[in-house]
């Protein structure tokens, strides 16, 4: 059967009932799928809740501001007021990726949980395969452009760029957008509904193995190990120009704000949990695409890849956490010192 972009062959240990090890690994199959229809709900429900919760009021936040971009975290320069509402533009629009994957990966992984498996029927699945495909890496991807954005103006000091080009807005998120794209419509093609008895039916994928292994391997390096690297340099080459920044205030005798720690932090935390929240998928779904593997119990794949999908989801809590976090701290920084504007991202050399 093919679960996760792989195809996984089950041995018919896990159903068993004769005394010895057959015995033993029905009865350790049959626990974890108690324990997992009760876990994995209930992790998938804390984080969609929170995830939920934080990104409408992100979204609500931004949607507030982009109507009236001459307020709030904005500056009064008119190049960094492009600035800010380009990055703002992109935020909502990560947002909607957000909301999208909170809403629809619970649904996907209903099919481990009932006992008839997906309820949703034939174009159920495919709707539903292709938004989580689309959302997670046209966030992931539009994610990779700010902050790549980011570090050409604050590395380089290119602050005085056409930001507020609509028409520049609208080819980058058309440019983020093909491969999410293709990547759509690859799993909206192949996945469908297929029963396996018993009244019970998957939404599953009918590709060849290795169309599979091929497609999955292309989407990790595209998806997650390029993005990655591109978040590691742009990130670490801000870090450094803070840094330098601090030290030669320093040397001047002038005490640096408390807004440049917030410089240096964000950045590292930027590529740490992205890191950390995708990783433990991706490599439960790169570990069970390989055919040759044989799987004593089906359930252990199930819980193991859910789980990771959840923990994958927590990235959807932290990017707007981060956001409003160091939004409301340029807010009361504002109000102590008389300035406006987002400054952990207009730093100048």
């Amino acid at each position: 059967m093919a679960y996760g972009g792989g195809n996984i062959t089950f041995s018919n240990h896990s159903e068993r009932t004769a005394n010895g090890p057959a015995a033993s690994a029905f009865d350790y199959c049959h626990s974890l799928y108690l324990h997992s229809r009760i876990l994995v709900p209930l992790l998938h429900a804390v984080v969609t809740t929170v995830g939920l919760s934080i990104n409408l009021y992100m979204m609500l936040v931004l949607f507030r501001d982009l109507r009236r971009p001459s307020t709030g975290s904005l500056t009064r320069s008119g190049s960094l007021r492009g600035v800010s509402w380009n990055f703002q533009y992109f935020l909502f629009h990560i947002g909607l990726c957000h909301i999208c994957m909170l809403t629809t990966i619970p649904v996907w992984i209903t099919q481990t949980v009932f006992a008839q498996g997906w309820i949703f029927g034939y174009a159920g699945c495919k709707a539903v395969k292709g938004l989580i495909t689309f959302s997670m890496q046209y966030g992931i991807l539009t994610t990779v452009y700010i902050n790549a954005e980011r570090f050409v103006r604050v590395v380089y000091n290119k602050t005085r760029i056409k930001c507020g080009n609509s028409k520049r807005r609208i080819r980058t998120c058309l440019l983020c957008a093909c491969l999410p794209a293709i990547s759509c419509l690859t799993d909206v093609y192949f996945y469908t509904t297929v029963e396996l008895g018993r009244n019970v039916v998957m939404c599953v994928s009918t590709a060849d193995p290795r169309v599979k292994l091929v497609v999955l391997w292309i989407r990790t390096i595209i998806c997650f190990v390029a993005p990655v690297a591109v978040l590691a340099l742009c990130n670490g080459a801000l870090v450094y120009t803070v840094k330098r920044h601090v030290r030669k205030v320093s040397l001047l005798g002038v005490i640096p704000r408390s807004s440049l720690k917030g410089a240096q932090i964000i950045p590292l935390l930027t590529v740490t949990f992205f890191v950390c929240c995708w990783i433990p998928w991706i490599v439960s779904s790169v570990y069970y695409s390989f055919s040759q593997v044989r799987v004593r119990c089906p359930v252990t794949v199930f819980t193991v890849i859910n789980a990771s999908m959840a923990v994958g989801n927590v990235h959807c809590v932290m990017t707007p956490a981060m956001y409003l976090f160091v939004r409301a701290r340029r807010a009361k920084l504002s109000q102590t010192t008389g300035r406006t504007g987002p400054k952990w991202f207009s730093l100048r050399k």
